[in-house]
């Protein structure tokens, strides 16, 4: 039998940046989702054709595509790589060039931490967060303009592997754990 204190709901917020100065990127509408993948070669051998003998780990990746429900364009730089801002009073505009040869992993060093919240009570248990150490946004941002339903901008972030964390793409639960 199951353990009824281990059923929960998923809502959770979703914050970015460097370490020590995370930024809340605002309120989700339709759930954040995480998908983990793990890539395998199959080995096999003549005497039993295409039997898989034994699968060989060779890639691992997450990525997070989250429904963000807020139109702020500070916020929507953050979602498209080398993309910026410019503020003049009260007006503001975003920029989306075309930095084509640019390394998204050279400035992929922001956190992407998601931590269990509903309604205002963001969850201070530490094996309520997620936190993937060195993530970016893909700069694929979709967003559907319609009279009948409100603006959600779905952003998909990808993780990489850190070096400085052991190549590790992030843990779940208490980080402070040795």
């Amino acid at each position: 039998m199951g353990t009824i204190e281990n059923l929960e709901l998923g809502p959770c917020i979703v914050e970015f940046g460097a370490s020590g100065s995370l930024v809340d990127l605002g309120f989700t509408k339709g759930g954040v989702t995480m998908s983990i993948t793990t890539d395998t070669a199959d080995v096999t051998t003549d005497q039993f054709g295409t039997v898989i003998m034994k699968q060989i780990l060779v890639g691992r990746n997450v990525q997070v595509v989250c429904p963000f429900a807020e139109t702020d364009l500070t916020k929507l730089s953050s979602f498209v790589p080398l993309a910026s801002v410019v503020t003049s009073g009260v007006f503001q505009k975003a920029i989306i060039n075309t930095p084509v040869g640019a390394d998204l992993v050279a400035s992929a060093s922001q956190i992407l931490q998601l931590t269990k919240s509903i309604g205002s009570a963001t969850s201070t248990d530490p094996n309520d967060v997620f936190k993937f150490f060195k993530a970016a946004a893909t700069g694929a941002v979709e967003v559907n303009f319609s009279i009948e339903d409100q603006r959600v901008w779905n952003v998909t972030f990808q993780v990489y592997p850190d070096s400085t964390q052991n190549f590790a793409l992030g843990v779940f639960g208490d980080s402070n754990i040795a």
